[in-house]
Formats: C-alpha cells, structure tokens, sequence
C-alpha cells in the first residue's frame, strides 16, 4: 500500500486542501461549527459500529442538517477560500513581484488620521474592517456600494449629519471603502455598560459575529474606541490607532512567496496541526483504500447496508443453430446481493438475471462455470455469493 504513489499523492493533495481551509477558518465561527460537524460525525460512526440503529439515523439527519447549515451560512467565506487556494493567485503574486507590481499595503494607514479628524470636526462614525471572514452575510442591510479608495474628505461627507449614509457604518474590504450606509446586527450581550449607544452595540454585534473589527468615534463622548472580538479599547492618539489597525491587518508577506513556503521555519511552522490533519487522512485512507470510490459508494454510506438472496433463473444465448437444449437442463441459481435497504425493498427481482454464452457447446453433456460477468444486477448492488458456481446441461442435435 505505501509503495503505491498514487496513494501518496492523494493523501498529500487533501492533507494540503484541507490544511489550507483550516488555517483560514481558525479561531472563526466557522471553524466552531465545523469542529460540531466533525464531532457529530465521529459519533455517528461509534453508534453505528455499535449496532445502535436509531441514534445512528438521528446522528445523521443531524449532521447533514448541521453541514446544510455550514455551506448556506458560510457560502460567501467558501467562495473566498476557493479563490485563495487557487494556485493561480499564486503565479500573479510572483508575476507581480518580478515586474514591481506589488499592491501598496499601507492603504489603511491614513484611517487613523482620517479617523481623528471626524472627531474633531464633531462626526460620529462606525468604521467597520473586514479581514478573513466575509461580512456580506452578516450585514442587516448592505447599503450601497462605493470600491472608492479611503481618503479624509470622502469620510467626512459620508459621516456628515446631511448624509444620507451617515446613520450606518463604512465597510472596509482589501484596503478600499467597499461599502456605505451599512446597517449592523446589534449585540444581544447584557453586559454593554448603559452609558453606550447603538453605535457601540451594532460595531459589537459584528465583532462578536465575525472576526471583523470596528472603530467607532463618538461625537457625544468625545472619544474614539476599538473593538476587537467584542472586547471596547479606548483610543488616545492617531499613532495609538494607526498601530492597532496595522498591527492586526498586517499582510502575511511569505504567503504568497513560492522560496519561503518551504523553508524549514514555514514547514515547521503549526506542525500540530498539520501532524494531526494528516494522521486522520492516514486513518480513513487505511479503512477505505481497497474500495473504489463512487459517488454510489459515497452515497451508499449515509444508509444501513444490507443483504439479501433471491433464486434466479438461468437463461441461455448464442446456442449453436443445429442443437437444441433439452427442457431438463434448466437451472436456478441462488444470489445473495448487498444494498441500501430502501432499494432492496423495492427492487424488481426481473432485473436480477444469469445468462449463459452457449457460442461453444457441443452436443450431448456440457458444463459451464459462472463467473460474475455473467450475472446481471442493478449498478446500485454488489454480488456477494452465488450457488451452485458450475451448473451442467445437455444439447442435442435438431432433427
């Protein structure tokens, strides 16, 4: 099994995809979800080794309910990781690099003095920076979208109390204003100090959702605070604020650098996880490496299998123009076949056929050995015994 290269390519390929998506989910609340999918997985397998039928079915229905969850909630952060992983992001990156075409990433750092002068000029704002979770999902109402770069003047209309925009929080994506008049879910936490507004609940309500952060200048304080999973930092100073934005919007700058993925540091680099992640697909390879994988069999998984016999007729082909076969010859065969359960209950046994190749009999006695190619069942079955495997029958010249 080890020397078979294709096994270890295939265990490479997905301990490398399914590395990727955790590093991205990590410390997410898709990552809490999944970690609840993959428990309720494993347990489901524990009851179903155990025989205990029932809690296995509901195991089940609640793991699919639970992965429906997973794919509808957070089908815009799916989407985005499939873009990341994309090895085509990848070669741009150094194609950019070559050619000095890398993005500036100083982008956010006038948002602390532009964050300042709102507060002087009076302006309460809510800023809202998304990172590695998308937020599209997450907003009440989206707003109106801008992609318009940050500059002072431009917040200072949209905050203005003549605004249209200036009641809902800026949307910050990849260095830009992506969006305006955003609406937020505001926080149902009961232990936000009375003294703050919906201003702050709504900037908690999407940091306790997200992995997003918010600035928010209050112009009835006179302050400027920060949250960061729900956690309220009083802001002082524009290079207090600049720092704390940089700090944690501070690009991985070898993630895209092909030399530095494999140095020794890097590979090193969260080695538990990457162990761990690749012991587990060494596991489930080693249960399911002899089987060919189907959809059928996929699917064949999520259901109880189960056997069952059937006595089928045998027929005969191609028998030679000048013998006929005498009417004693005819045979039944006993089948045992596995499936699904609902689709034994209901299959229709004139689907199950034997049929013999007569092409080169000879008169008088004659023997065949059946081979399962000379069984015919539904795709959605498998043959698991057949008797007798050598059947005799005699031809006889016409007259």
């Amino acid at each position: 099994m080890w020397n078979n290269l294709s096994y270890l390519i295939d265990i490479l390929i997905m301990w490398y995809l399914i590395y990727q998506v955790y590093k991205r989910f990590n410390n997410s609340h898709a990552m809490q979800l999944l970690i609840r999918i993959v428990s309720i997985w494993v347990c489901y397998f524990i009851s179903k080794h155990f025989g205990l039928h029932l809690t296995s079915f509901l195991l089940w229905l609640v793991c699919i309910t639970f992965l429906i969850l997973f794919l509808i909630s957070f089908q815009n952060d799916i989407r985005k990781i499939s873009s990341e992983i994309n090895p085509l992001v990848r070669i741009i990156a150094m194609i950019r690099k070559v050619f000095k075409f890398t993005p500036s990433n100083n982008k956010l750092s006038i948002l602390g003095d532009s964050t300042f002068q709102l507060l002087e000029k009076g302006l309460g704002a809510i800023i809202i920076i998304e990172r590695k979770e998308d937020l599209d999902s997450i907003f009440r109402s989206p707003g109106e979208k801008i992609d318009a770069e940050i500059r002072t003047a431009l917040m200072e209309s949209i905050f203005n109390s003549t605004s249209p925009y200036h009641d809902g929080a800026i949307h910050i994506r990849n260095g830009k204003i992506s969006r305006v008049g955003c609406i937020l879910p505001l926080s149902e936490s009961q232990d936000i100090p009375a003294s703050y507004g919906t201003r702050h609940r709504a900037a908690l309500g999407v940091t306790e959702s997200s992995d997003a952060l918010a600035i928010i200048v209050s112009e009835e304080r006179k302050e400027i605070a920060v949250i960061e999973n729900g956690e309220i930092t009083k802001i002082d100073t524009i290079e207090q604020l600049s720092e704390w934005i940089m700090l944690r919007t501070k690009p991985n700058e070898n993630s895209l650098d092909f030399k530095n993925q494999f140095t020794v540091t890097n590979l090193t680099n969260n080695w538990k996880s990457k162990i761990f992640i690749l012991l587990c697909l060494i596991l489930l390879s080693s249960f399911g490496i002899d089987e060919k994988v189907t959809p059928s069999n996929i699917l064949s998984n999520f259901s109880e299998s189960e056997t069952a016999r059937y006595k089928v007729p045998i027929s005969f082909y191609n028998i030679p123009k000048n013998l006929d076969l005498e009417l004693d010859s005819f045979k039944v065969i006993e089948l045992q076949v596995s499936g699904r359960k609902n689709i034994l209950n209901f299959l229709d046994e004139e689907k199950l056929m034997i049929r013999l190749n007569l092409k080169n009999s000879n008169p008088g006695e004659n023997s065949y050995r059946i081979s399962s190619q000379d069984v015919i069942i539904p795709d959605s079955l498998k043959i698991v015994s057949f008797s007798p495997k050598k059947v005799f029958y005699r031809l006889k010249t016409k007259n």
